[in-house]
């Protein structure tokens, strides 16, 4: 039945109350033309239709209050008495018009919510034939001075709107305003269930490549600057990355395609199926990143040091690695530790946040750091400290055909 109702039927039947509203909408429909010479009147005309706000009370009082307002317009001067004229004969039906054509005021006792409806569904015979949702969502814009600036709906749906099919609904209903909103210029909002987590998500994924850029750009500004070099920043950034890859894709394989599960662990187990929780990959490049980079700055500063001292490179690589490899391997123990507790929690969040953080510094700790990064470095040799070239001293045992 509510297929049939038009904009003033819909408002009609969902609330007494927006009586008024449905013959402001039939007046909008119909004396066009009217309502525009009343509102360039804006001295007289505009004003007297202000009665329109002041109705209240029960159904029958509400439309009764709404009707005379209407009925009244027609006593006064002439752009008045033309929309008066035009929504009492269009929109109020007979009884109103009959009145007025005999030149006296008058109104039935107690008109009725049917009353109302009946001109609605009048108007569905000739206008289309809206579904009430759409409709209410309309009364925004209906006609200026007698309808609301916004309308607030409330849904009920059949599902739940914090999972996957929710979130799913969540952006097709969007697409769906979106849409509408280029068609009728009315502009459509969605509060409430998800909506904020889910936007939240959206948003830190949005800016996560941004924010991830910039921590490797200033990385790479400040190690350029510290080592007065362009090949040490490049190499670390590469040696970064592949931390985050190992990372990222053995918990990939661990949490999304059960790689551990044959462990029964309960930490590497996803209670869930086969996804991540949307907090641990954003949380964790940032967490590795400064992991990798104090490591490798402590490995490095050695190495520098024992550089611009007057070693060969190859000479200052082992110097370093050896006074700062039991460091740095006991540095990584305490921070696996530390990180291991979280996978204790029942918490599955925590738990993919452990071993991510787990499998970030032992892989920094015993393969990047301590193997990769000097092997890299023997293979660049005097290259590593482009453009600048720091002098090499004589000393025994340096092989002279370098």
């Amino acid at each position: 039945r509510r297929s049939e109702l038009s904009i003033g039927g819909c408002i009609v039947e969902a609330a007494c109350e927006g009586a008024e509203h449905a013959l402001a909408i039939c007046a909008n429909a119909r004396c066009e033309a009217e309502i525009w010479t009343c509102e360039a009147d804006d001295s007289r005309c505009a004003s007297e239709l202000a009665c329109l706000e002041s109705c209240s009370g029960n159904c029958d009082d509400h439309i009764q209050c709404a009707t005379e307002c209407f009925s009244h317009v027609s006593e006064l001067d002439r752009a008045a008495f033309a929309l008066g004229k035009c929504v009492t004969e269009r929109c109020v039906l007979k009884p109103f018009t009959a009145t007025l054509a005999n030149g006296t005021h008058h109104t039935p006792a107690r008109p009725t919510a049917e009353l109302a409806l009946a001109a609605a569904v009048e108007l569905s015979a000739s206008e289309p034939l809206p579904d009430c949702p759409s409709v209410v969502l309309q009364l925004a814009n209906s006609v200026r001075g007698f309808a609301p600036q916004a309308t607030w709906i409330s849904l009920s749906l059949e599902i739940d709107p914090y999972s996957s099919i929710g979130t799913a609904w969540l952006d097709k209903a969007r697409i769906a305003l979106d849409e509408q909103s280029a068609i009728d210029g009315y502009r459509y909002y969605l509060t409430g269930g998800d909506v904020a987590g889910h936007d939240m998500v959206n948003k830190v994924f949005e800016l996560f490549p941004l924010i991830l850029g910039i921590i490797i750009v200033v990385v790479f500004l400040l190690m350029a600057v510290a080592y007065r070099s362009i090949v040490v920043p490049f190499r670390a950034v590469f040696t970064i990355f592949l931390t985050l890859i190992l990372v990222y894709g053995i918990g990939v394989l661990t949490y999304e395609h059960h790689l551990l599960e044959w462990t029964h662990f309960h930490a590497w187990i996803n209670p869930v199926g086969n996804s991540l929780t949307w907090l641990v990959p954003a949380l964790v490049a940032p967490v590795a990143t400064g992991l990798s980079l104090d490591y490798d700055v402590f490995l490095l500063t050695r190495i520098f040091e024992y550089r611009h001292a007057g070693f060969r490179t190859e000479d200052s690589i082992m110097c370093g690695l050896s006074q700062t490899g039991g460091v740095i391997t006991a540095a990584g123990i305490i921070m696996f530790f530390a990180f291991f507790g979280l996978s204790l929690s029942s918490n599955a969040s925590l738990n993919q946040l452990s071993f991510f953080l787990c499998l970030a510094v032992v892989s920094d700790t015993f393969i990047i750091r301590t193997i990769l990064v000097p092997a890299c470095m023997m293979l660049l040799r005097e290259a590593n400290w482009y453009p600048s070239r720091p002098a090499t001293l004589d000393y025994p045992g340096q092989d002279q055909s370098e």
